[in-house]
This record gives structure tokens, C-alpha cells and sequence, in this order.
């Protein structure tokens, strides 16, 4: 996703944005009862961002 931060807003926060390694954010929210990770690339160049749009359901 683009922008964590404006994802987050409103939301019910299970835990707060974290950056777990160089290039990448994540949180994770509760919708509809269910736990959801949101991940932020924040390096063009991270491998991740190669599969980003596969990720998407």
C-alpha cells in the first residue's frame, strides 16, 4: 500500500505500524473481527514490492 498511516486511520489497531526490517512497515488492524496485516513499502528497490499486487485479495 501506498500510505500506512491514512490506512490506519479510524481503524480498530491491533498492533501499531513497526518497521520489522529496513524498507518495510506493517501494523495490524482488526476488521470484521479478523486480524489483517497491512505492509507498507517504504524501499523502491525491496524485493517485496515485486510481488505487492499478488498480495492483494
Amino acid at each position: 500500500m501506498a500510505d500506512l498511516a491514512s490506512e490506519l486511520a479510524g481503524r480498530e489497531i491491533l498492533i501499531p505500524s513497526n518497521s520489522p526490517s529496513d524498507g518495510v512497515r506493517v501494523a495490524f488492524i482488526v476488521e470484521n473481527g479478523a486480524p489483517i496485516e497491512l505492509l507498507e513499502f517504504t524501499d523502491p528497490n525491496h524485493p517485496g514490492r515485486r510481488q505487492e499486487s499478488k498480495m492483494l485479495i
